[in-house]
């Protein structure tokens, strides 16, 4: 199935990925399965809009799904359902870390 909403001949610079844009988010995962979390809260007055983020994220995770051959619809659906599940019952708590002084 083709997802209507990939726009397939889009090209980046990879010297600019982000066209000028800077990071706001950034995850890391270890191979344990560990995330490591940065975010920029200062970016938004309105902390609501980290839901609109998070919705185009799960969009942008379903058509990186769709390029492997997956049906977006069903990627979408699953990452929703994990999402309910780990708001029900978390699998670990958020701890604020600040940068060290150098």
């Amino acid at each position: 199935m083709r997802n209507k909403n990939l726009v397939e001949d889009e090209t980046y610079d990879p010297k600019d990925p982000l066209d000028g844009a800077q990071p706001i988010l950034i995850v890391g995962a270890s191979p344990e399965g560990k995330q490591t979390v940065m975010l920029d809260a200062k970016v938004f007055e309105h902390p609501g809009v980290w839901g609109i983020v998070l919705s185009d994220l799960v969009g942008h995770i379903a058509n990186a799904y769709t390029q492997q051959g997956m049906d977006p619809i069903a990627v979408r659906n699953e990452v929703l359902r994990m999402f309910e599940a780990e708001q029900s019952s978390p699998t670990d708590r958020p701890r604020a870390v600040r940068a060290r002084e150098t």
